[in-house]
């Protein structure tokens, strides 16, 4: 029996080693750019790149991009990262490959009960869980039923 294995042509091999040498350096250099452009991103905006999203906004409108504005389409969902020191009516915002920008804040369709869940417990964590208000209430409809 005779096996049909075909060796390796040498000059194939360093052919291919030379190419993945290029292609690793390539994606270097893209990664030190996305750094860079990270970088400048993070300086403009104020951000850490590490922020917790406060919550997610699915966007209804794509908007008009201005200078620092998040290019979105409507469908996607960002995370809404800051709304306080943003210019009027916008919010500053991530989208799923990390990148940051402003979106105003008509575009997107905010899950209000999410916010205001969310509302709470910040306020609760704030404040030392201060919600005897509404104890005081609902303490004293049980008194009256029984």
């Amino acid at each position: 029996m005779h096996s049909m294995m075909n060796t390796p042509n040498p000059a194939d091999h360093k052919e291919q080693k030379k190419r993945e040498k290029q292609r690793l350096e390539k994606e270097k250099k893209e990664q030190k750019e996305r750094e860079k452009k990270e970088n400048e991103m993070k300086k403009k905006f104020k951000v850490t790149g590490d922020e917790e999203p406060m919550y997610h906004a699915k966007v209804m409108v794509a908007s008009k991009v201005r200078k620092n504005d998040l290019p979105v389409k409507s469908g996607d969902t960002v995370s809404i990262i800051r709304t306080t020191n943003c210019p009027k009516g916008k919010w500053l915002a991530r989208d799923a490959n990390n990148k940051y920008g402003y979106i105003s804040v008509m575009n997107v369709e905010l899950n209000i009960k999410e916010m205001l869940e969310l509302g709470k417990k910040a306020q609760a964590a704030g404040r030392g869980g201060n919600m005897e208000g509404d104890n005081i209430s609902i303490g004293s409809r049980y008194w009256v039923a029984h």
